[in-house]
This record gives structure tokens, C-alpha cells and sequence, in this order.
């Protein structure tokens, strides 16, 4: 073989092995057993802090492609950076890639030490799962991102059930008189299950729901639900709180317009700052890499 077709010949072997996704930065392929989440989430001090990610430049969210693997390693691949106007993506994209260890349970500590990174996420169920505060409690997101990791479908059968949280003493100890959570979400699902209008490819419902609570006695009143897609829509009624079901005696339920029983929307109270939507058999929904069905306090409303 001439000289010059050994030479071609490697670089075709250099080439191909980098489209493969052996080069450093991309994500690793799943093997068998491998659970993958995915999520954006917003990029609060906090959360950089925990990751390792330090910089000056203006950062919006973070987008995750988590690995955990059955022998308890796991890989991060984490892009960030300012939201590009009218897109899913950045204006520039910055990479932040972490490997280390994870303790399973019903919370999960990862710790990678090159370069150095701990945080923690609390399982909701096989599916669903949230990142929590140096102190334990739920990080809260805000109007355009929640902090929820969703499982990449994989095949695995959508799971029934409900985290088992006792949220109940600091909610009894919130006295505001108005409650106002918002958060994107995706579209289609979530509006065939509630009967809205949406065009075919809607791909996020913008939210903010308003609930009001009698000043004395702090009883559920009335509720104001806001959607965006294209076009604005507002609602109101009565809501409820239902404390247990049957598949979660522990759960806190805030439920709209539970007199009917068509029309009624029920949200999980994670705790007095983050609710996730749910089905109407008391389910959670899966997100995807771009939203999760989680709204979050707006302390400013």
C-alpha cells in the first residue's frame, strides 16, 4: 500500500471513531441498564455552585444529560448558557462535563471529583426527579424553567406512583392569602388530558395559577388560571386541598374546580414552593430535555 493511502486510511479510522461519539465532551452511548435524565433547568448561584460551573458570562439554564449507570457511576453532560430568543437553545453553548459516584435511595447524592461537584436529587418515582438545596428542601424555579429531571423513555412501563413527602407542617405555617406558582410546560399531552385548544405543533403551555385563600380562617377560595400558547386565556373557579388518596395517603393534593369532576386540573404539592401537574388517575407526567410539569413560587406576585 502506497504511503499516501496509509495515511487517508488512518484519518479515515481518526474521523470515524469521532463521529461514533468517542470524543471527549459527547455523551456516552446507553448500555443496558443505563438510566438516562434530561432536563433544563434554571441556573441559579446555587446550582453552579453545587456543579463546579464557574463564570462571569450571563447564564439562563442549564441543559442535562445525565448517565447513572448499575455499578453506580455516573456521567453529567451539562450545556449552559443565555437563552437564544425564540429557540429551545443558546446563543452560545458552554460545556461542563462531570463523572464520579451515586448512593441510590430515595434521595441520591452524586459526588465527582474531578473537577469537584456534589448534588443531590430526591427520587419522586421511577421517572420523575428533583434537585434539592444544600438544606434538603426542593429547589424552586422560576416562570420559564423548574428543576424536575425527567427519564428519557426508554420502554420502561410509566410509573403509578406518588412520592411518599410530608410536606404538611411548613405549608400549615405559609399564611399568604395569595398563592402564585408558574412554570412552562410541554403542550400536547397535557392539553388533549384537559381539553385545550392548541395548535398541532405546540410544543410548551406557558402557566400561572393564583390561589386564593380566605384571610382569616386561610380556607381555599377561588383560583385564577392563566395560559399562553399563542394566544392568552384566563379561568377561574373554586379549589381544594385534598390530603390523601388512596394510592398516597401522605399526599397533598391542590385541586381546581373539584366540583367538576370533567373539567377539574390537580397539582402535587411537592412543598409550599413547587406543585407538579397530574393526571387524572393522580400520576405524575414525564418532561422532556426542554420542560418539566413542575410550577414554582413567584414570591413577587
Amino acid at each position: 500500500m502506497k504511503k499516501e493511502h496509509v495515511i487517508q486510511y488512518l484519518l479515515l479510522l481518526v474521523v470515524s471513531a469521532f463521529a461514533s461519539g468517542s470524543c471527549t465532551g459527547s455523551p456516552d452511548r446507553t448500555k443496558a441498564g443505563d438510566i438516562i435524565l434530561a432536563a433544563s433547568t434554571p441556573a441559579d448561584s446555587p446550582i453552579l455552585a453545587m456543579l463546579g460551573i464557574q463564570t462571569t458570562g450571563t447564564i439562563d439554564f442549564i441543559r442535562w444529560h445525565l448517565t447513572l449507570r448499575p455499578d453506580k457511576t455516573f456521567t453529567a453532560d451539562l450545556k449552559y448558557g443565555e437563552a437564544k430568543p425564540n429557540t429551545l437553545g443558546f446563543k452560545q453553548d458552554n460545556h461542563h462535563m462531570l463523572a464520579g459516584h451515586y448512593n441510590p435511595g430515595e434521595v441520591y447524592t452524586f459526588t465527582s471529583n474531578q473537577p469537584a461537584a456534589s448534588f443531590r436529587l430526591q427520587r419522586l418515582n421511577d421517572q420523575v426527579y428533583h434537585l434539592l438545596t444544600s438544606d434538603g428542601k426542593m429547589m424552586t424555579g422560576n416562570g420559564g424553567w423548574g428543576y424536575c429531571l425527567n427519564r428519557v423513555q426508554d420502554g420502561t412501563v410509566v410509573s403509578k406512583e406518588l412520592p411518599r413527602l410530608l410536606p404538611t407542617a411548613r405549608l400549615e405555617e405559609d399564611s399568604a392569602t395569595h398563592l402564585t406558582f408558574d412554570g412552562r410546560t410541554p403542550c400536547i399531552e397535557l392539553a388533549k388530558d384537559h381539553r385545550l385548544a392548541v395548535q398541532p405543533d405546540c410544543f410548551k403551555i406557558k402557566w400561572r395559577v393564583i390561589l386564593n385563600r380566605d384571610p382569616v380562617t386561610l380556607a381555599p377560595t377561588t383560583y385564577i388560571l392563566k395560559t399562553v400558547n399563542r394566544r392568552a386565556d384566563s379561568v377561574g373557579g373554586k379549589w381544594a386541598i385534598i390530603k390523601g388518596i388512596p394510592a398516597q395517603p401522605n399526599a397533598i393534593i391542590y385541586q381546581l374546580d373539584p366540583d367538576k369532576p370533567e373539567e377539574s386540573m390537580s397539582f402535587l404539592v411537592l412543598d409550599e414552593q413547587v406543585i407538579l401537574f397530574l393526571r387524572r388517575d393522580y400520576s405524575l407526567y414525564v418532561g422532556n430535555a426542554d420542560f418539566s410539569y413542575s410550577l414554582n413560587r413567584n414570591l413577587n406576585r
